[in-house]
Formats: structure tokens, C-alpha cells, sequence
């Protein structure tokens, strides 16, 4: 009978996974021109540079977290805005805010998804990379 459906139908839809800051980890001279360009590109993202104290960027429009930054920090609380926020980082201060094995994961993790795998495998150079905030 053409009327049984062979596949398997959810009673209720999948629930998809809350929205998350988003994270570019770049070479340490870069961090505030890379803010400032992805702001000038778009205004709806809310920048936050991951790097230094807590003191004003030199620029002054891009907000600063210091600390270690968490599953628990409020801008990954899950909510729709989380998408739109946007952390810049240096390797640097992800080694030495969350130790060296985080340095490790990053580049094990970049390599493994960056199309540039041969690039950073020869120079040993941090590329770009956009992610989701662990």
C-alpha cells in the first residue's frame, strides 16, 4: 500500500543546539583591526576582544573579557543574541588563560577543519579560524 511511510517520523521535531558566541582566533597584532573590520562590515555583531585586562580596547568600541571565559559566561547563555556575539583571541591567551593543553586542542582542532591544514603544518603560523566557543 502506498500509504505506509517506511521511515521512522519524530512525535516532535529535533531540538536544535542553543545559539553560541562565535570565536576568531587571529595573530596577536591583529586583534583590534580584525574587530574593527568585522564591525565595519557588519553592525550586528557584538565584538568582544579575549586578550589583556579588562581596560577599554585602543579603539574604545570593543567590549573586553577578562577572566578565564566559560560555558557559564553570560554570553553564551543560549539565548537568539549569542549568535550575533562575536570574541576575538590570540593563541596566546587562550595558552595562558586556560593552559597549554588548550593551545593543543586549538591547533589540533583548526587543523583538522581549516582548509589551510598544509599552510599551518609548514609556516607553524595561527590562522584564522572561525568557531563556536567550546
Amino acid at each position: 500500500m502506498i500509504d505506509d511511510n517506511p521511515y521512522q517520523v519524530p512525535e516532535e521535531p529535533f531540538k536544535s543546539a542553543p545559539p553560541k558566541p562565535k570565536m576568531l582566533v587571529v595573530l596577536l597584532e591583529l586583534i583590534e583591526q580584525w574587530a574593527t573590520e568585522i564591525k565595519n562590515l557588519s553592525s550586528d555583531f557584538q565584538m568582544y576582544i579575549y586578550h589583556g585586562d579588562e581596560r577599554e580596547s585602543r579603539s574604545g568600541t570593543h567590549k573586553k573579557i577578562a577572566g578565564k571565559l566559560t560555558r557559564r559566561h553570560p554570553i553564551s547563555n543560549g539565548e537568539e543574541k549569542s549568535s550575533r556575539v562575536m570574541v576575538i583571541s590570540a593563541l596566546i591567551t587562550l595558552r595562558n588563560r586556560h593552559g597549554p593543553s588548550a593551545s593543543k586542542t586549538w591547533q589540533v582542532f583548526s587543523s583538522i577543519s581549516s582548509p589551510t591544514k598544509p599552510y599551518t603544518q609548514k609556516c607553524g603560523h595561527n590562522v584564522p579560524y572561525f568557531g563556536d566557543l567550546a
